[in-house]
């Protein structure tokens, strides 16, 4: 396209005499477009360079259909870190963090048993709070924990979040004679 505004450019400064008409007639028959001709015509006329000037700002690294497709890559899929989405798109982590705005919260069961279906869900806040955690997590894992553990005590071993350790997780596992592990600061 740059060749083409060249070739524009130089044959509206050697000839003169050549009225626009004429000009956009000649690269018309050579097969381009009608306005585009035009424009780069109404371009010269301006005083604006042939080349287009680089825009300001740093252009962004996922369009539409990238953009598409990192969302597709990292909904409901096990194990795949935001490292390896860089890794894969040729961004860097924070660029992945930035363009998924969304916290994708994991949970399931484990046991010598066997293990829970993962429970996936997506959170707009910045963690999961104690009502999320039992409506949530622990309501879903409980068809679980009633199949293979009905009479066997068990353990609730949760991460380091200060939701699994809220008043109203203890006072639910008291109700209900779920031990939960304590937490070690």
């Amino acid at each position: 396209m740059a060749d083409l505004h060249k070739r524009v450019y130089s044959m509206l400064g050697q000839n003169n005499n050549l009225k626009n008409n004429d000009i956009v007639k000649h690269f018309v028959q050579e097969g381009f477009k009608r306005r585009t001709i035009y424009d780069i015509i109404k371009r010269y006329e301006i005083g604006l360079p042939a080349e287009d000037l680089p825009n300001s700002g740093r252009p962004t690294s996922f369009k539409g259909k990238s953009l598409k497709r990192l969302q597709n890559a990292a909904t409901n899929r096990i194990g795949v870190s935001q490292r390896s989405l860089g890794k894969k798109f040729g961004v860097t982590q924070s660029n992945i963090h930035y363009n998924l705005n969304k916290l994708v919260l994991v949970w399931l069961g484990l046991s010598a048993k066997g293990i829970s279906i993962p429970y996936i869900d997506g959170t707009k806040g910045l963690a999961i709070t104690a009502d999320i955690y039992i409506n949530k997590c622990l309501s879903k894992r409980r068809s679980f924990i009633e199949e293979h553990h009905a009479g066997d005590e068990y353990i609730f071993w949760p991460n380091l979040a200060s939701s699994h350790y809220a008043h109203k997780n203890s006072t639910m596992a008291s109700s209900t004679k779920h031990q939960i592990r304590t937490k070690r600061s």
